[in-house]
Protein backbone atom coordinates (compact mmCIF):
# COMPACT_ATOMS: atom_id res chain seq x y z
CA UNK A 1 0.00 0.00 0.00
CA UNK A 2 2.93 2.37 0.84
CA UNK A 3 4.25 1.66 -2.54
CA UNK A 4 1.32 2.35 -4.35
CA UNK A 5 1.01 5.77 -2.39
CA UNK A 6 4.98 6.89 -2.94
CA UNK A 7 4.08 5.44 -6.48
CA UNK A 8 0.91 8.01 -7.01
CA UNK A 9 2.49 10.92 -5.39
CA UNK A 10 5.59 10.63 -7.58
CA UNK A 11 3.33 10.30 -10.77
CA UNK A 12 1.51 13.61 -9.56
CA UNK A 13 4.75 15.23 -8.99
CA UNK A 14 6.24 13.96 -12.39
CA UNK A 15 2.86 15.37 -13.72
CA UNK A 16 2.92 19.49 -12.48
CA UNK A 17 6.60 19.18 -13.66
CA UNK A 18 5.70 19.14 -17.11
CA UNK A 19 2.28 20.70 -16.68
CA UNK A 20 2.85 24.04 -14.53
CA UNK A 21 5.87 25.35 -16.76
CA UNK A 22 3.06 24.98 -19.51
CA UNK A 23 0.13 26.57 -18.37
CA UNK A 24 2.72 29.43 -16.71
CA UNK A 25 3.51 30.39 -20.56
CA UNK A 26 0.41 29.53 -22.04
CA UNK A 27 -1.71 31.71 -24.29
CA UNK A 28 -4.78 33.33 -23.48
CA UNK A 29 -7.45 31.30 -24.92
CA UNK A 30 -9.25 32.93 -27.81
CA UNK A 31 -12.14 33.67 -28.65
CA UNK A 32 -12.87 34.35 -32.38
CA UNK A 33 -16.07 36.20 -33.31
CA UNK A 34 -17.44 38.01 -36.32
CA UNK A 35 -19.50 41.53 -36.43
CA UNK A 36 -22.91 40.32 -36.58
CA UNK A 37 -24.67 42.82 -34.17
CA UNK A 38 -27.09 42.34 -31.96
CA UNK A 39 -24.77 39.34 -31.18
CA UNK A 40 -21.33 40.45 -31.71
CA UNK A 41 -20.64 44.12 -32.07
CA UNK A 42 -17.28 46.52 -31.34
CA UNK A 43 -17.92 48.50 -27.86
CA UNK A 44 -16.66 52.19 -27.54
CA UNK A 45 -13.34 51.11 -25.95
CA UNK A 46 -11.69 48.49 -28.84
CA UNK A 47 -13.62 45.30 -27.18
CA UNK A 48 -16.43 43.16 -28.23
CA UNK A 49 -19.80 43.41 -26.46
CA UNK A 50 -22.93 41.75 -27.53
CA UNK A 51 -25.87 39.21 -26.82
CA UNK A 52 -23.24 36.37 -27.35
CA UNK A 53 -19.97 38.02 -26.42
CA UNK A 54 -21.63 38.62 -22.88
CA UNK A 55 -22.25 34.93 -22.52
CA UNK A 56 -18.64 34.49 -22.01
CA UNK A 57 -17.66 33.24 -18.64
CA UNK A 58 -14.14 32.46 -18.46
CA UNK A 59 -14.04 35.77 -16.53
CA UNK A 60 -15.65 34.53 -13.33
CA UNK A 61 -13.49 31.14 -13.84
CA UNK A 62 -10.45 33.17 -13.37
CA UNK A 63 -9.34 32.03 -16.95
CA UNK A 64 -7.01 34.26 -18.94
CA UNK A 65 -8.90 34.79 -22.29
CA UNK A 66 -9.44 37.46 -25.00
CA UNK A 67 -12.66 38.13 -27.56
CA UNK A 68 -10.75 38.82 -30.78
CA UNK A 69 -13.46 40.78 -33.85
CA UNK A 70 -12.30 39.02 -37.01
CA UNK A 71 -13.43 38.50 -40.43
CA UNK A 72 -15.24 35.64 -40.61
CA UNK A 73 -13.25 33.46 -43.34
CA UNK A 74 -9.95 34.45 -40.98
CA UNK A 75 -11.94 32.94 -37.98
CA UNK A 76 -13.25 30.55 -38.78
CA UNK A 77 -10.03 29.21 -40.61
CA UNK A 78 -7.84 30.18 -37.26
CA UNK A 79 -10.49 28.10 -35.32
CA UNK A 80 -9.77 25.21 -37.22
CA UNK A 81 -6.01 25.13 -36.79
CA UNK A 82 -5.45 26.80 -33.23
CA UNK A 83 -5.68 24.36 -30.30
CA UNK A 84 -6.70 27.40 -28.12
CA UNK A 85 -8.79 29.02 -30.31
CA UNK A 86 -12.64 29.04 -29.99
CA UNK A 87 -15.26 30.41 -32.59
CA UNK A 88 -18.20 31.54 -31.82
CA UNK A 89 -21.85 32.02 -32.96
CA UNK A 90 -21.41 30.56 -35.83
CA UNK A 91 -23.96 28.10 -37.43
CA UNK A 92 -23.27 24.53 -36.54
CA UNK A 93 -24.22 22.51 -40.21
CA UNK A 94 -23.54 19.09 -40.98
CA UNK A 95 -20.51 20.20 -42.90
CA UNK A 96 -19.23 21.74 -40.11
CA UNK A 97 -20.04 18.87 -37.12
CA UNK A 98 -16.88 16.91 -37.64
CA UNK A 99 -14.42 19.96 -37.68
CA UNK A 100 -14.99 21.53 -34.10
CA UNK A 101 -15.48 20.45 -30.30
CA UNK A 102 -18.98 21.93 -30.08
CA UNK A 103 -20.08 23.65 -26.50
CA UNK A 104 -22.88 25.45 -27.41
CA UNK A 105 -25.85 26.16 -28.47
CA UNK A 106 -25.42 29.85 -26.95
CA UNK A 107 -28.65 30.99 -28.88
CA UNK A 108 -30.80 30.04 -31.67
CA UNK A 109 -31.43 31.58 -34.27
CA UNK A 110 -34.08 31.13 -36.75
CA UNK A 111 -34.08 32.33 -40.22
CA UNK A 112 -37.28 32.80 -42.72
CA UNK A 113 -38.18 29.62 -44.39
CA UNK A 114 -36.44 27.55 -41.83
CA UNK A 115 -38.63 24.77 -39.44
Amino acid sequence: MANTAARFRTGVWAALTIVLPWLAQAEPARWLTDNDAPFNLPDAHGGVTGISSEMVMFRRAGIDYRIEMQPWARAYNLAQIDPRACLFSTTRTPGREKLFVWIGPLLTKRYLGSP
